[in-house]
């Protein structure tokens, strides 16, 4: 771990400006910067991926690695490496879900696999699931690809692209895999999978059956115990063209109980990225490749769209919280 100053460029935050009054419920967060409603930057902060907490602290991703940062700007701590797609807490807000990864050389070739980890916020790697110690599950497909941080690889044998902790739910007395506390996580190709809630073993892996090859972002469990799904690549291509769609799944049933997809399909298409979320009023917040926003309400229609303002290329997914207490409690600069 680094402690210290943030003031390595691979570590700097940037405070672009602060607007003189908060006059909106909601920010977006949108990489490492802040947007009120109307998608005007509040502030922005140097990295790829940030978490903002509500005593004025924030969690940030760079290629530095990732970092926790006071209220007044200084680094409490940072773990080396390379972090990707997003960064959450669990349920109790005392421990940080993160995906990371490792390179290791399988047959001569520079293989990545991802790595779960769950932190405490003294900056300890409390458990960890390492994909490269289970080769029978995660096979390395080749294809030349960088890092955020520029390190190359020959290819990947995991793609994790969400972590999260199971909330209390309607399924769990059916099905005990999706207990309160266990762990989710998904994966391209491989699937979806449920964690004990100490990360030792795999309980329950499975592909949703709407997506061609498991083609999936952020998956995550409802209060009523459904799959929240941002499904990249919908299977149900009959007339050719590709098209995207925002699923609500039943695990036990197995089906569909929501499904949101453009009119024509081939309007929402992101065949990477992406990100989904239950706003408080029961809409569906979610983005896409072409950096902008939507949100659908609960009878699959679409009620806002909007264009992002951002200086990120790969824009993986748009949160909005209430981060009123973030703004008062954070110094700034």
């Amino acid at each position: 771990m680094i402690r210290g100053k943030f003031l390595l460029e691979s570590l700097l935050v940037v405070l672009v400006w602060v607007a003189p009054a908060r006059t909106f419920a909601l920010e977006y967060v949108v990489g490492c910067s802040i947007q009120n409603e109307k998608l005007e930057v509040i502030r922005k902060y140097y990295g790829h991926i940030c978490s903002f907490l509500p005593d004025g602290r924030f969690l940030v991703i760079s290629r530095g690695g990732l970092s926790l940062v006071t209220s007044s700007n200084e680094v409490q701590w940072t773990i080396k490496g390379y972090f990707h797609h997003q960064i959450n807490l669990a349920q109790n807000g005392k421990i940080i879900l993160a995906l990371s990864s490792k390179v290791k050389t399988v047959n001569g070739k520079r293989i990545r696999f991802d790595k779960l980890l769950r932190i405490n916020f003294n900056g300890h790697v409390v458990s960890e699931f390492d994909m490269s110690k289970y080769p029978l599950i995660f096979k390395p497909w080749e294809g030349k690809m960088k890092n955020d941080n520029e390190e190359e690889v020959d290819g990947e044998a995991s793609h994790f692209n969400s972590f999260y902790e199971i909330p209390n739910n309607k399924i769990s007395i059916a099905n005990s895999a999706f207990s309160p506390g266990h762990l989710i996580a998904n994966s391209l190709i491989y699937g979806i999978f449920i964690f004990d809630s100490a990360l030792n073993k795999i309980l329950r892996q499975f592909k949703y059956e709407n997506s061609n090859n498991h083609t999936v972002h952020d998956v995550q469990v409802e209060k009523d115990g459904f799959l929240l799904i941002y499904n990249n690549k919908n299977k149900n291509n009959k007339n050719l063209s590709l098209f995207s769609s925002i699923d609500v799944y039943n695990p036990v049933e197995k089906k569909l109980v929501f499904h949101y997809a453009a009119n024509p399909p081939e309007l929402f298409y992101s065949d990477h990225c992406g990100g989904a979320q239950r706003l408080e009023n029961g809409d569906i917040l979610y983005s896409d490749l072409e950096h902008r926003i939507f949100t659908i309400d609960k009878d699959e229609k679409l009620k806002l769209t909007k264009e992002i303002k951002t200086d990120l290329f790969h824009l993986q997914q748009v949160k909005a919280y209430d981060l009123s207490s973030f703004l008062k409690n954070n110094a700034g600069i």
